[in-house]
C-alpha cells in the first residue's frame, strides 16, 4: 500500500490526545521512511510529537497525500 518517500496524513485524533510523544494531531503530514508489514516509521514535521518526530504508525492511521 505505502512505499518508502510516500507523503502521509496522520488520521487518529485519539491518539496524540492520549500519547503526545508518539503520535502526532491529526492531519499532520509526514514522510514514511521505512515500510514494515502493519505499519510504517514516518518522519513527521519538527515538534510534533518527541526526541526526533521519527515515529512507528500502524498503516489503518495514515492516509496517502496526493500531489
Amino acid at each position: 500500500m505505502f512505499k518508502k518517500g510516500d507523503k502521509v496524513r496522520y488520521a487518529n485524533k485519539r491518539q496524540h490526545r492520549d500519547y503526545p510523544m508518539w503520535y502526532p494531531n491529526r492531519r499532520t503530514v509526514g514522510v514514511i521512511v521505512e515500510v514494515q508489514e502493519s505499519g510504517c516509521r514516518v518522519q513527521w514535521k519538527r515538534g510534533s510529537t518527541s526526541d526526533d518526530d521519527l515515529h512507528f504508525a500502524v498503516n489503518a492511521n495514515l492516509e496517502l497525500v496526493e500531489e
